[in-house]
């Protein structure tokens, strides 16, 4: 994995125990926010930094909170 990866093994090993704190559902949450706010500022008019604001809630919150935001 860290050939592949191009880095030291020790980054590996503790990638792979951060990558334990995280359910598969929470890391596609994760992604799904990011996607929605990439999108958000390059196609809407809402102010970046609530955009963003929303991004930094999504990311920390726990994976099963829904979180409804009006367009």
């Amino acid at each position: 994995i860290a050939t592949e990866l191009r880095v030291p093994p020790f980054y590996v090993k503790q990638y792979l125990g951060f990558a334990s704190n995280f359910t598969v559902e929470h890391i596609e949450a994760g992604f799904k926010a990011l996607l929605e706010a990439d999108a958000d500022l390059k196609t809407s008019s809402r102010d970046p930094h609530i955009v963003l604001d929303l991004l930094l809630y999504s990311l920390v919150r726990a994976p099963s909170e829904a979180l409804s935001v009006p367009d």
